[in-house]
């Protein structure tokens, strides 16, 4: 009895310290899910502000995409030193593509003497040019279609001003003649939508006109104006734009004077096609023989008498090419060792019938540096060259 009287202030004081601990450990516990707490807190809203960037970033991608190209259009206003001719090639395989759509033909007409490197706001630049172009394209059905440059007078000689243009045969009947800004009035209509809770009506531009829309904002930022006139079924767009000219001079990475005075064959069954060519040819000093005549060059192209170093053939010509005929002018090329250069109007016809083994193929439209590079193409040596070889490696090895 006495020892467990003994016991009871050490029992006590055991109960005392398990209390204390308990006290503690809920402390420290309550301490621990406050932090933890914490820590969730701040990596949801992390998270969350995460997500919503990308969701952001991801939406603006898709309007970019799109064709809503606003946010690009107001950066900031950089000018820098561009090759003019390379940075719009870049948009040429995109028409090349489009045309397939509504059976149109694009031609690009750039003179290989006129200033390229120039100091200039490239990306809206190109917008500009891209998207009035794609909808011409968009709104004309088996159409010739020109795009390009020239140059006009400039205000000093340290720049440059140039003429861009689009030309079509088709007529497009929902232009309106005279400003564009008449075009976008008519084909809009009014919308009501909520801003900050009050309703508000907004004109909005038909979808199938937003393009147009776009290229006239480009073309307001960039301080020029987008001219439109007709004549008969011809329809005219361009708009003018003047640059400083760059430090850079231009040099022609490949010489064409070794062009001068060779014989060239064009098959092709379009007038505009065949001029297209036959005009930036000519730049190159190359003799054309013969003139727009499909059957006539046929005979040319087969008679030994008539040698020719660069022949070039339409896609959609050789289609119509027998069996026969190709091989004739495979047995020319591997005899007289000529360049093969095929000429495809648009994507759809970037496949046909027949093969070669040495060719180019050029996908129009065709700027002047990829025609050139054509040009300077190695032939395939000839048979009398091969049989020479052959004799000098037996001779050495005899």
């Amino acid at each position: 009895m006495n020892k467990l009287l003994l016991l009871l202030p050490s029992l006590a004081s055991a109960d005392l310290i398990q209390d204390l601990y308990k006290e503690q450990f809920y402390q420290l516990s309550k301490s621990n899910f406050e932090i933890i707490t914490a820590f969730l807190l701040i990596f949801i809203i992390v998270a969350l502000i995460y997500i919503f960037s990308l969701a952001k970033k991801s939406k603006h991608k898709t309007i970019v995409q799109a064709g809503d190209i606003i946010s690009t259009v107001h950066t900031k206003m950089i000018k820098k030193d561009v090759d003019l001719l390379r940075i719009l090639d870049g948009y040429l395989s995109i028409l090349h593509q489009k045309v397939a759509k509504r059976g149109n033909k694009v031609c690009f007409n750039f003179s290989h003497h006129y200033p390229r490197y120039v100091k200039a706001m490239h990306d809206k630049v190109c917008i500009l040019f891209y998207t009035l172009s794609e909808f011409v394209i968009e709104h004309t059905e088996n159409s010739h279609i020109m795009i390009g440059l020239r140059t006009k007078k400039s205000s000093s000689q340290k720049s440059v001003r140039y003429e861009f243009y689009i030309k079509s045969d088709c007529p497009i009947p929902q232009l309106e003649k005279g400003d564009i800004k008449n075009t976008l009035e008519k084909h809009s209509k009014m919308i009501e939508i909520i801003h900050k809770g009050k309703k508000e009506l907004k004109n909005c531009v038909f979808f199938e006109f937003y393009k147009l829309k776009t290229a006239k904002l480009v073309a307001d930022i960039l301080g020029t104006k987008i001219n439109f006139s007709s004549w008969q079924k011809h329809n005219f767009l361009s708009f003018e734009l003047e640059f400083e000219l760059s430090d850079k001079l231009y040099e022609a990475k490949n010489t064409y004077s070794h062009f001068f005075g060779l014989n060239t064959i064009i098959l092709e069954d379009d007038i505009c096609g065949f001029y297209q060519i036959a005009s930036k040819l000519k730049q190159f000093k190359l003799n054309i023989q013969p003139k727009m005549d499909l059957k006539l060059a046929k005979e040319h192209l087969f008679n030994p008498i008539f040698l020719a170093k660069f022949i070039f053939i339409n896609t959609r010509v050789l289609r119509n090419f027998t069996t026969k005929e190709i091989n004739q002018i495979k047995q020319k090329q591997a005899k007289y060792g000529f360049v093969i250069i095929l000429i495809s109007d648009s994507a759809a016809f970037d496949h046909y019938n027949g093969s070669f083994e040495n060719y180019v193929l050029l996908k129009r439209p065709v700027n002047m540096d990829t025609l050139l590079a054509a040009l300077n193409t190695p032939p395939p040596p000839p048979t009398s060259q091969i049989k020479l070889f052959n004799s000098l490696l037996a001779g050495i090895s005899y």
